[in-house]
Formats: C-alpha cells, sequence, structure tokens
C-alpha cells in the first residue's frame, strides 16, 4: 500500500519534490547538510510511494489512452478535474508535503479515474467479444438487432458503459421448443388415433397423438423442460406472457399471479411458477406436447356423375369369338362392376369357350369394361378387368354374357334408328328378343 503519511506524501505526478537550495545567511552550514539530506529523503519516498501506486495501478495516470475507449469523454473529464485540483495544491505544499486532507482529496480522485478506466477497458473488451460473436451468426439471421443496435450506438456514440458479454440472439418459439422435446420424449412411440382436443373457440379437432391427453404430469413435464432448458425460449415465452397480460381480464390475471418462491421470472427449483403454469393452460402447447396431428381433410371430393353417353350403332361388323356380328351398339368401355359370369362365354380369336361354372360356387363376377350391345343375340360384350383364374379369366379377356347380368341394362340409353332411347325400349320392340325362359 501507498503511505501517504503527512511526511511521506504523494503529490499525484511524477514531480518530486527539490531539496532547499543552501542560504548565504542564515542557520550555519550543519543545520543546512540536515535540512538537505531530510529533502533528499523525502525525495526517495516521494519515488518509492509514486512507484508503488503505478505498480498497483498497472498505469500512470499520465499514460493512461483515453483515445479509443468508449468513455473517454467522461475520463478526460475525471482526468481535467484532477489535474486541476492538483495545481490547485501544489502551491500550498511545504517541501512536497501535503495536508492529509489534500492527500485524501488526490487520492479519491485518482481512484475514480482508475476505477472509470477500468470501466471503460471493460465496456471496449466486452464490445470487441460481442462483436465477433454476431459476425459468427451474420449468416443465421438469429442476432437480436432490437437489443443489440441500442446498446452499441449507446457505447460508440455517447461513452456509456457497454454490458452486454454475449451477442443477443432472437428468441426461439416456445411451441417450436415443446414440439421438439415432445419428439425426444415419446420416441418411437405408435401415435394413439381417434384423439380430441378442443381449441379456445370450442373447435373440435380430431386427429392423432403420441401421448395421451390425460398423461397431465408428463405434458406439464415436457412444457417446463422446453421453457427452462433455454434461454432464448424464456425469452419467447416473457413477450407472449406480457402480451397476454396486458389485455387479460383480472379474473384471469389472479388465475396465474401466485408465484410460489415470492420472486418474478423463472427457477429451476419451482414447480408453480405463474409464466409456467399458464403455459400448462395453453391449448397449442398442450397440442404440442401430445405430439397432436390432425386428420387430413378428406380427399374424396363429391363431383356430379358424368353423363353417360347413348350407344351408337357400330358403321362396320365386328368379329368376335369367330362370328361376324353386324348389329352391335357400342358404349365405348363404360364400367361395370361385378357382373355375373352365368351363362357366359369366353371370346377368342375364332372361337368360344363356355364359362360352364358361372353359376356355381367355383364361378364368380367379373368387373371391366362393357364395349358392345349385341341386338341380335341380346348379349353384351366385356373386356375384363379382373380375373377369375378358376375360370381361366384373365384381366383384358373378351367375355359375352346375357345383356339382363348387366344390373339395369334396361335403363342405358342408345341412339337408335335417328332417335334416343333405351336398351330395354329396343329388347321390348325387337322380334329377336328371346322369350323368358320357364322355369318348370
Amino acid at each position: 500500500m501507498v503511505d501517504f503519511g503527512q511526511s511521506n506524501t504523494y503529490t499525484g505526478k511524477n514531480e518530486p519534490p527539490q531539496p532547499r537550495q543552501r542560504s548565504v545567511k542564515g542557520p550555519s552550514f550543519q543545520n543546512e547538510q540536515l535540512a538537505d539530506q531530510r529533502a533528499r529523503d523525502r525525495a526517495t519516498i516521494y519515488q518509492r510511494n509514486y512507484d508503488n501506486a503505478v505498480k498497483a495501478t498497472d498505469l500512470k495516470i499520465d499514460d493512461l489512452d483515453i483515445a479509443k475507449l468508449g468513455a473517454k469523454d467522461h475520463l478526460g473529464t475525471l482526468m481535467s478535474d484532477y489535474n486541476k485540483t492538483r495545481a490547485e495544491i501544489l502551491p500550498r505544499s511545504k517541501n512536497g508535503s501535503m495536508a492529509p486532507e489534500d492527500t485524501a482529496l488526490l487520492k479519491q480522485k485518482e481512484l475514480e479515474i482508475y476505477a472509470e478506466y477500468k470501466n471503460a477497458l471493460d465496456s471496449q473488451k466486452n464490445y470487441t467479444s460481442v462483436m465477433s460473436q454476431a459476425g459468427q451468426h451474420a449468416n443465421t439471421g438469429d442476432v437480436d438487432m432490437d437489443k443489440l443496435r441500442p446498446a452499441v450506438e449507446a457505447y460508440v456514440k455517447n461513452g456509456e458503459p457497454f454490458t452486454l458479454t454475449t451477442v443477443p440472439l432472437k428468441p426461439i418459439d416456445v411451441n417450436l421448443a415443446i414440439t421438439d422435446t415432445s419428439k425426444k420424449v415419446s420416441g418411437d412411440r405408435t401415435p394413439e388415433e381417434n384423439i380430441t382436443i378442443t381449441n379456445p373457440d370450442g373447435t373440435v379437432r380430431r386427429g392423432t397423438a403420441r401421448i395421451n391427453p390425460s398423461e397431465t404430469q408428463k405434458i406439464n413435464d415436457i412444457i417446463d423442460s422446453s421453457i427452462l432448458s433455454n434461454d432464448r425460449v424464456v425469452d419467447d415465452v416473457t413477450r407472449k406472457w406480457e402480451k397476454w397480460f396486458k389485455s387479460a381480464s383480472e379474473e384471469d390475471k389472479k388465475k396465474y399471479l401466485f408465484e410460489e418462491d415470492q420472486q418474478p421470472g423463472f427457477s429451476q427449483q419451482e414447480t408453480n411458477n405463474a409464466i409456467l403454469r399458464w403455459m400448462h393452460d395453453d391449448p397449442q402447447a398442450r397440442a404440442n406436447a401430445i405430439g397432436f396431428m390432425d386428420y387430413p381433410p378428406s380427399k374424396v371430393t363429391t363431383k356430379p356423375p358424368k353423363e353417360e353417353v347413348p350407344a351408337k350403332k357400330r358403321s362396320v361388323p365386328i368379329n368376335y369369338g369367330g362370328t361376324v356380328r353386324n348389329n352391335l351398339y357400342s358404349f365405348g368401355g363404360v364400367a361395370v362392376k361385378d357382373v355375373p359370369t352365368a351363362d357366359g362365354t369366353i371370346l377368342h380369336d375364332n372361337r368360344t369357350t363356355p364359362i360352364t361354372k358361372g353359376t356355381t360356387p367355383g364361378g364368380g363376377n367379373i368387373s371391366g369394361d362393357l364395349l358392345d350391345y349385341d341386338k341380335d343375340s341380346d348379349k353384351v360384350i366385356i373386356r375384363s378387368s379382373t380375373g377369375v383364374p378358376s375360370l381361366r379369366i384373365d384381366p383384358k379377356t373378351l367375355i359375352e354374357v346375357p345383356a339382363d347380368n348387366i344390373p339395369g341394362i334396361n335403363d342405358k340409353k342408345v341412339m337408335y334408328d335417328g332417335k334416343l332411347t333405351t336398351i330395354g325400349e329396343i329388347r321390348r320392340n325387337s322380334s329377336t328378343t328371346a322369350p323368358k325362359k320357364k322355369l318348370y
């Protein structure tokens, strides 16, 4: 420590007191020698004290480089005041000795300068570090410029302390954080079906969830850990809470104002924090915590049935199964389903094969495209789209079955003799229509 005794003073500037010049007149030579020795001793003590002061603070006041420090204006004011005070004290000091109160005054001002200088150095260090961190996030867009910009401007333009030690980053949306935590907790669990949740507006949603809504404690734990594990999530939740609180009713506020530890903000030890409990009741937060997924809207759309084009008589004969058909009415491939194959035949290039099992358990129905109605035989020709192995019917096989095997065949429209009519009318008026079989 520096000794600031009355006869051992530090004046604040490296100007050690000089020994008195010997006088021709006055005390004896011996007394003058003693006085000179005392002056030299005071000078030695002064220099030692000054060196100790420099060692304690690392720098001499006169050597403080404030040119590049953000607080240079304030530092300059303190140093100017120090020099002014010192200049006022020096004339009344005797042989470098200051009054105790003057010594204490200069020391106090000196300490203020060093404290401010230390703050300025810390600010410069913080500023350099934070701006370096900001550069690392330059391409991510994560830096919260609403917080960083005012701090930088206050430091650079106004010389205010730069207190940020880490670059401020934008908040992380709490709902995204909860969703991520839910996925980690639930793992590969198979989602449960037919889960229903209700929105604040009363809308009921149906879908799947990895966690059952009845597991209240697990849901609350997911919400809590998602928030408390990251300060950026805390920032987002706090902003949401403050926004809600401004417009909430007094009754709603009272439900959440109780703080378990009587302190605002979050604590890992708290289990009944106001903001956490508020998030526990948030429908979206709970939906994310259980991993809820809405059922997709039905992809089946109701379209008006395509108007069926009336069948038209073919202009040229067609060979089916080795028989030339001269009186065919084409449907153009209208889809038909579950057509019985009873009393039908398989049509080959030049022959036919009866479907003998069409009405037995070994037979079966087919689906396919309705190609033609043969007015002469009162039968229809179908190209199958399904196969019946037991009947040796493969897909795309040509089949001929009685017209009555087609459900609704009589209602199908047809152009006949230039007029629009139905297959049923043609069949009733045709002399070639086969009579009904008597079942006896």
